[in-house]
């Protein structure tokens, strides 16, 4: 599988004061850009009510399945690697002590193969968004990772909002955060386990068709 250029990928993240988003519906907020690629940008904007909006600029035709992983020039040659769902989180998974963190474009844009080649016989931790479609994100992102990593186990973050992830768990944990995602990761199951058990989880007894008891066999 062919290794994304150092040269020509390196992972710039662009934020100033003077910078910002505006929404017709939302009002002002705060935006950020991740300079990708050279003059390509993956811009987010982030609203006072908790929402945000992401865009590209620039992109040029390039399909976003394409585009290195964030911050994949800077992994280190040996150690686990953590895939996050997005920039944000992939920094947040660096401030967490979880060095060799990477990110994807969104749950909408699936790293191709070719494009995850340089994890060739790595040992990998996708840590998923904290909802269904985070899971199933990270569910595609470890099918195209067969016969390329060594291994691939998967886990999310506990007790962040829905759909929650790195950025979220440092915010409620403060000092304590890091020592809690090293417990976390070093507990992370394969992906068919890990997801299973976050299916239960996710599942209310108040969803299940539970059959009456068959009385008439007392």
């Amino acid at each position: 599988a062919a290794t994304p250029s150092r040269a020509a990928s390196t992972s710039r993240r662009v934020r100033a004061s003077d910078v910002s988003a505006l929404s017709p519906a939302k009002g002002p907020g705060a935006l950020t850009r991740y300079e990708v690629l050279p003059g390509v940008f993956h811009c987010r904007s982030d609203f006072a009510d908790g929402t945000k909006e992401v865009t590209w600029s620039n992109l040029g035709g390039r399909k976003v399945e394409t585009i290195p992983l964030w911050m994949h020039e800077k992994i280190a040659p040996e150690g686990p690697v953590f895939i996050h769902e997005g920039e944000k989180s992939a920094e947040a998974g660096l401030a967490l002590g979880l060095q060799n963190s990477v990110g994807t474009y969104g749950a909408g844009a699936i790293p191709t193969p070719d494009c995850l080649g340089f994890l060739k016989d790595r040992d990998l931790v996708l840590l998923a968004d904290a909802h269904e479609v985070g899971r199933a994100h990270m569910r595609k992102v470890a099918a195209n990772l067969r016969g390329i990593a060594r291994s691939v186990r998967m886990t999310a973050f506990p007790g962040v909002p829905e759909g929650g992830d790195a950025a979220d768990f440092l915010a409620m944990h403060g000092d304590a955060a890091a020592r809690m995602a090293a417990e976390l990761v070093k507990a992370a199951k394969s992906v068919e386990d890990s997801d299973a058990e976050g299916w239960r989880a996710a599942l209310p007894l108040s969803t299940v068709d539970v059959p009456q008891f068959p009385l008439e066999t007392l």
